[in-house]
């Protein structure tokens, strides 16, 4: 695959743990260098590779690859002593580069993209924060525009603060969220003077604000309007 450089070193041994269910063909497998896990590789059940996750000292150590449709890669995420550290990046099924982001030491913003039909226009469809390797912020489910959520969360240090959900948009956002596995986690610390609070872009849930459609502060519309221009930049790659 293209833009694919393993990081589990070519003289580490396999050992197959996983079969398919229907068929003796491999689904995950271990790889193992002086007697140390160095890395894991699931595939499909064509051969080709689904998921890469290189270690050292048994936390994910490199780029982790995704591959959700066989011999296309869908994500790369680098990171370092078991925390996201450098430029991770998307591709649409065609190959085209949709989306990047940077996290420093398991700190930043976590971003996904997702496309409207094949060929169709990538749009930020995930924003999560993450604060030293923990879910610590917002996280954002946004429908295609930006310019609203469907799904709303507030995380301090892993554990889920607050939850909305606007139920009426959930039902809208429904297929083209399909295409969405979970990402890491990010954070919006730099686009916040003083640090993430309760509040920075939009107050408390309470039920007698439930509505179907979420808007952004002025401040969110910045911050969302920051990865349009990232989307349009990277388009023209």
């Amino acid at each position: 695959m293209k833009h694919y450089r393993s990081g589990i070193p070519k003289a580490a041994r396999e050992r197959v743990v996983a079969t398919f269910i229907n068929s003796p063909r491999k689904y995950r497998a271990e790889y193992i260098l002086h007697g140390e896990v160095v890395g894991i590789r699931q595939f499909h059940e064509t051969g080709d590779l689904e998921y890469e996750r290189p270690l050292r000292n048994g936390v994910t150590h490199g780029i982790e690859y995704r591959s959700d449709v066989p011999g296309k890669l869908l994500s790369a995420e680098p990171y370092s002593n078991g925390l996201p550290h450098g430029i991770a990046r998307q591709w649409s099924d065609e190959g085209r580069l949709i989306g990047t982001y940077s996290m420093k030491h398991g700190t930043g913003l976590d971003l996904w993209w997702c496309q409207h039909g094949e060929n169709g226009s990538p749009y930020l469809s995930e924003a999560r924060c993450l604060k030293g390797g923990k879910w610590d912020g917002f996280e954002w489910w946004l429908n295609p525009g930006r310019k609203s959520v469907w799904e709303e969360r507030h995380f301090r240090e892993n554990q889920d603060a607050w939850h909305r959900a606007i139920v009426e948009s959930e039902r809208r956002s429904t297929a083209g969220l399909s295409e969405v596995l979970g990402r890491q986690s990010a954070c919006f610390q730099a686009a916040i003077p003083g640090g993430m609070r309760q509040g920075s872009f939009s107050p408390a849930f309470s039920p007698s604000r439930q509505s179907t459609s979420k808007k952004f502060s002025s401040r969110g519309q910045r911050c969302a309007a920051v990865e349009c221009q990232q989307i349009e930049a990277v388009q023209g790659l």
